[in-house]
């Protein structure tokens, strides 16, 4: 927590806060405001839930109004993770996702969403459009995936890898 809280009121270039970081601010999320650069913090429901001291069923049962409560907490862009992700950065406007599948929930993903996320922030990409632009290729990402996923290599006689798609 002292070391997560030490980057953000020291950082002079945009931050993105994700998983550790989140668990480790939740008793003092507000100190993301203190932050001279902008954030991007991408809670998924059960780090919502431990931010606002509810219960995930509570954070899925009206998650636009979580997102907004986790900005008023932050001042962050905020980036809800889930079955269609939701990006604010103004607790007022959201982006609502609609690529991406039920296949990305799974350990490793969010950090590939994070990375996403500061390339285009590296590009000199506003955080909220960044924020936008990597829910987006993340979940389109996932999509080819689960489009391909019968593609599988196998031996051929000789013993030499060979691509096949599976029907």
């Amino acid at each position: 927590a002292a070391i997560a809280e030490a980057v953000l009121k020291s950082s002079a270039v945009p931050v993105i806060i994700d998983a550790d970081g989140i668990n480790a601010l939740k008793d003092n999320i507000n100190v993301i405001k203190s932050c001279l650069s902008p954030v991007v913090i991408t809670p998924h429901p059960g780090e919502a839930a431990r931010i606002l001291g509810c219960t995930v069923g509570e954070i899925e049962k009206d998650r636009k109004a979580a997102c907004k409560a986790i900005f008023e907490k932050t001042g962050a862009v905020v980036v809800l993770k889930g079955s269609r992700t939701i990006v604010t950065a103004n607790g007022i406007d959201f982006y609502v996702n609609l690529t991406g599948n039920p296949g990305m929930a799974t350990a490793g993903s969010g950090d590939m969403l994070s990375g996403i996320i500061l390339s285009f922030i590296c590009q000199k990409i506003k955080p909220f459009s960044a924020a936008v632009c990597g829910v987006f290729v993340h979940g389109m990402a996932g999509d080819i995936v689960k489009l391909h996923d019968g593609h599988h290599a196998h031996k051929d006689d000789r013993g030499a890898a060979e691509d096949t798609q599976v029907s």
